[in-house]
């Protein structure tokens, strides 16, 4: 291993202590990038953070932020535009953000730098159209599908908050005024979207994409459906469709992006391809039902008690019978890896992570929306699938 990833990996390996901005610094694979680039990264500003559920350590600077991905091991910086990255020879070497290197992951399915991409996402023919797309993982699908032929605004995008109790503000409700179309989950998971939209005139309906009634289930249902490869299909068909009906003078438009867009798919479908069919079978736990429709599109076995993960997926407390259960199937290793709900954190869920960590469990975490950082619904999912997939390795090669 070259020596600037044995240094960081040993720099990550260490807590990171709480000091403050004038006494902060930047060591191994962080400071080695900052110091080949000093203008693009800044100075040190806070604690490196390292959150290994997540796959990633991060540190703040006067001009944004490094990451460090356990992915690929790569050390990154972006200013939005441009991303600097460090090679497998420790030298910096810079891209635009809507590409990768040959050695980066590439979860997003975006074109590999000095290589030809598809055309797309160039000047709409027409109008673009008005889209309010109440998540923000549906956003990024409409906005792909979409181009520059879709104007979209998006709600629920906060990383840190827990969706489940949000409460639309004034600005939320101005922002359905004006949109043509509106994409929302349903399902009791955004409750708020079809009582705002009863307010309106006949009139002035806009057309509505309804994940949940699209996939034909109803409320009390698991609403996750973004985690099922298979309703994630039904909902980009329906997007696509409802956009050319909406804006026929873009029909041509709107089929090239959609066909791209099923390219940039590609890592996503093969690395839920491949952990059916080397883990399929897999006992694993889950603090949440946000993961069942993943365990069922990869095939492995989410053997937590269901009234648990549906407990708290409804901020209520679990029975004392199903919270021991899942800690004996922790302490057992019944379970092999724990995935946990990264936006609905409780003393519970701490409790049982801490014990997984305890009994040398891997644990991976997922969440509600598309975290600071991701630039695509494929790259979010595709992320937290190697992660998955590393985790299953990892767990399976101590056993």
């Amino acid at each position: 291993m070259r020596w600037y990833l044995v240094v960081l990996l040993a720099t990550l390996a260490l807590p990171s202590p709480s000091v403050s901005a004038q006494t902060c610094q930047l060591t191994g694979g962080f400071a080695l990038l900052q110091s080949q680039i000093p203008e693009r990264v800044g100075t040190c500003q806070g604690a490196e953070v390292d959150r290994i559920e997540l796959g990633e350590a991060t540190q703040p600077t006067t001009n944004g932020r490094l990451v460090y991905h356990t992915l690929d091991g790569v050390v990154s910086f972006s200013d939005g535009i441009h991303t600097w990255v460090l090679d497998p020879s420790g030298q910096a070497q810079v891209r635009d953000v809507n590409e990768r290197f040959p050695f980066e992951f590439n979860g997003d399915g975006l074109p590999v730098v000095g290589q030809p991409g598809p055309q797309i996402n160039g000047p709409c023919p027409t109008a673009a159209v008005r889209v309010l797309a109440v998540e923000n993982f549906y956003a990024s699908l409409v906005n792909q599908i979409g181009g520059q032929c879709v104007s979209t605004s998006t709600i629920l995008s906060d990383p840190d908050a827990d969706p489940h109790e949000f409460q639309p503000s004034a600005n939320d409700v101005r922002s359905y005024h004006g949109a043509q179309l509106v994409i929302e989950n349903g399902l009791g998971y955004d409750d708020f979207s079809d009582k705002i939209l009863s307010t309106f005139p006949q009139d002035q309906q806009p057309a509505v994409v309804n994940a949940g009634d699209l996939v034909g289930l109803q409320v009390g249902a698991n609403p996750h459906v973004w985690y099922s490869a298979g309703y994630v299909d039904q909902i980009r068909a329906a997007i696509l469709s409802r956009l050319k009906l909406l804006n026929s003078g873009a029909t041509a438009y709107y089929d090239a992006q959609s066909a791209a867009l099923d390219q940039e798919f590609s890592t996503y479908d093969s690395l839920i391809n491949q952990i059916s069919s080397q883990y399929a079978n897999t006992s694993v736990g889950a603090t949440e039902s946000i993961f069942v429709d993943m365990a069922y599109t990869t095939g492995l076995n989410l053997i937590t008690p269901p009234e648990f993960m549906q407990a708290l997926s409804e901020g209520n407390d679990p029975s004392a019978r199903d919270i021991a259960t899942f800690q004996n199937q922790i302490q057992n290793h019944s379970i092999k890896l724990l995935v946990y709900n990264t936006q609905t954190v409780t003393s519970l869920t701490e409790q049982l992570k801490t014990m997984a960590q305890q009994n040398n469990i891997p644990i991976v975490g997922v969440s509600e929306t598309m975290p600071v950082g991701a630039q695509t619904f494929q790259g979010w999912q595709a992320s937290e699938l190697q992660l998955l997939l590393q985790a299953l390795q990892k767990a399976t090669a101590s056993s």
